[in-house]
């Protein structure tokens, strides 16, 4: 049985620049089933697009969503490829099929989280969060630079360039993202009129934490607090639309006065990164204690 993908309500309606960028285009999105993903599709279809690429690991939620887009606007041929992005055979699979679908907007919006101390973080973890956040995404915008005056949106994270304890594989595979993409950014642009877009959104209200690589299940509180997905999205293809090719999302105060304090005091930025490590780990211990008199 299939499962259930609600589509959500976007309040506003696409922007003119939006409507004037990103009409009737071929796109594909990565992770589209939930989240993040989810609300950026949702605010790409009344643009009407001409076609769309869904691909992500979960096959049945894959054809739940195809099925929903088809019944709503039967006008748009709609493709869903399965994956596992930590699968290179599956990775592999899936290059060999894009060159026919001629994306215009590829939305590289895959991804995992890893919430644990680096001691016990294995090289697998490491690994499997290197390939699921970079290198396949990575992968995938190789296979569609044939199409000059394409547009590559690609979700980052705050962390990013704001590198927390407890998040060592999930932090690293983001500051990849930022490097990789910087890197490009000027070369896509001047020999193929290719537009790379870095967003790094702060904390949203997804579960992405809670299926965190090591973590305990839980949302994390940040999340809990943070921005509608919805709204975020809308404001991330808004602000593509208007020429923006590297920024961050609803970061919150704390990110912001962080990344001055990063910039300006590195070593006061790593006081207090020690300090946030100390208490997570108070609070890891705390949490796992009660667990276990819970568990007897």
């Amino acid at each position: 049985m299939a499962d259930a993908v609600a589509i959500p309500v976007i309040s506003n309606p696409p922007s003119p620049r939006m409507v004037k960028c990103m009409s009737n285009k071929s796109v594909l999105i990565t992770g589209p089933t939930s989240g993040l993903g989810l609300s950026l599709l949702a605010c790409l279809l009344p643009l009407n697009p001409s076609s769309i690429v869904l691909v992500s690991r979960n096959e049945a939620a894959l054809n739940a969503l195809a099925k929903q887009i088809n019944k709503d606007q039967p006008d748009i041929k709609v493709t869903t490829i399965p994956c596992d992005f930590n699968s290179p055979s599956a990775v592999a699979s899936l290059l060999s099929t894009l060159p026919s679908h001629n994306i215009d907007l590829l939305v590289l919006n895959s991804g995992i989280s890893s919430r644990a101390p680096f001691t016990s973080t294995s090289p697998s973890t490491d690994d499997k969060l290197m390939r699921v956040n970079f290198l396949s995404q990575a992968a995938i915008a190789k296979s569609c630079v044939a199409f000059p005056g394409n547009r590559i949106v690609w979700i980052s994270s705050v962390q990013g360039f704001l590198p927390l304890p407890f998040r060592s594989s999930y932090c690293a595979s983001k500051h990849a993202v930022e490097g990789y993409t910087a890197a490009i950014r000027p070369e896509l642009k001047a020999l193929h009129d290719i537009d790379v877009h870095t967003v790094s959104p702060g904390y949203i209200q997804t579960n992405l934490s809670r299926n965190a690589v090591g973590g305990d299940g839980e949302m994390d509180e940040n999340a809990k607090g943070g921005a509608r997905p919805e709204e975020v999205a809308w404001e991330i293809l808004d602000r593509v639309a208007g020429g923006e090719v590297a920024f961050d999302v609803v970061p919150g105060w704390k990110a912001r006065a962080a990344r001055w304090i990063q910039f300006l005091a590195p070593g006061v930025f790593r006081g207090m990164m020690e300090k946030r490590a100390t208490q997570q780990e108070e609070a890891r211990k705390k949490a796992e204690l009660r667990r276990r008199r819970e568990r007897s």
